[in-house]
């Protein structure tokens, strides 16, 4: 497993940044993470990058089956949590165009138990991490990411990793989203308070 420990000299916060989780999208995701390691460490504290977690010839296996825990991917994953006991935690995945509309839509909750997914622009989504992965969490709250797989300018979702790797909470990073999205990150902090039954204090 390509892994890459990044120290700040100042003391903070582990923040784990997890790509290429399942099937194919390590072909999207891991030069985003790798270029992202290649910065350098954060402002404070640590993070920890792993570019693929996908094995070669790995099927497409959702993380929100369970089914997904059992594999070696899955158990990597939940490994790592339990090591790194990270106050911020980020998947980043990548979605086909085709995919958008499912993933985005209003009527999520009923289809697939989770919410939508919110657009925060450019085609960059922002949502929660799989309700399973959530109790291994610090305050329950893990980001996940998704991109195009056809990705075309890497601009917005470098900068949203940089935002979540300086910040030291969460509430912090949502805060500085925020700033630039409030409608939309206000939008998506309500659809994880009615999912997971408590709110996100801003």
């Amino acid at each position: 497993m390509e892994r890459h420990d990044l120290a700040s000299a100042e003391p903070g916060p582990t923040r784990l940044m997890l790509g290429g989780i399942h099937g194919r999208e390590w072909r999207t995701t891991a030069p985003i993470l790798r270029a992202l390691a290649k910065e350098g460490p954060p402002l404070s504290g640590k993070v920890v990058v792993v570019p693929r977690l996908s094995r070669a010839g790995s099927k497409y296996l959702s993380t929100l089956a369970g089914e997904y825990y059992g594999t070696e991917e899955g158990r990597e994953m939940l490994s790592l949590i339990s090591e790194l006991r990270p106050r911020i935690y980020v998947e980043l995945h990548c979605y086909k165009r085709s995919a958008y509309e499912a993933l985005t839509d209003p009527g999520r909750m009923r289809v697939k138990g989770v919410p939508p997914f919110v657009d925060l622009g450019g085609g960059l989504l922002v949502g929660s991490v799989s309700k399973r992965v959530l109790p291994c969490l610090e305050n329950r709250m893990g980001i996940t990411l998704e991109v195009p797989c056809r990705l075309g300018k890497k601009g917005e979702v470098m900068e949203a990793l940089r935002v979540l790797r300086d910040s030291t909470s969460v509430q912090e990073a949502l805060r500085e989203f925020a700033a630039a999205c409030p409608m939309e990150i206000g939008r998506a902090v309500r659809l994880y308070k009615e999912w997971v039954g408590h709110a996100i204090g801003l």
